[in-house]
């Protein structure tokens, strides 16, 4: 799960990124009928995306996200409270991983750190 904080850097992440690999981009602007019917797939393993691209007021609330076993922040956030709801999405009792990776890279990084961090720390891609 890949979270970012500017919502257009999303779109960018997701041209690069997702041409070779399997993704999902939710922000504000996916319908909640939309949000609940791909997140409802995407856990019961009927949908094969292996990244999710999420905003942080998108991945802060609402959203139980246990599928996912690493969060990579691109964007720091602004107040660690939104980090902490945003790793809580991932970190339930339904949770099968035995442990969930935290990372984050600095506002300025280019697509290119995103690309090898993403190679180094993302067994799945």
């Amino acid at each position: 799960m890949i979270i970012i904080r500017e919502e257009y850097r999303l779109y960018i992440v997701n041209y690069h990124l997702c041409q070779t690999m399997s993704c999902a981009i939710i922000t504000g602007k996916t319908s909640s009928g939309d949000r609940a019917r791909f997140l409802h797939k995407w856990k019961m393993g009927e949908d094969n995306t292996n990244i999710l691209l999420l905003s942080t007021k998108v991945a802060g609330v609402g959203m139980n996200l246990e599928r996912a076993s690493t969060v990579l922040f691109i964007d720091i956030p602004y107040s660690p409270q939104i980090a902490w709801q945003a790793i809580g999405r991932v970190n339930r009792r339904t949770q099968s991983a035995e442990q969930i990776d935290v990372y984050f890279l600095r506002t300025y990084a280019d697509f290119s750190a995103i690309q090898c961090t993403i190679n180094t720390y993302l067994p799945f891609v």
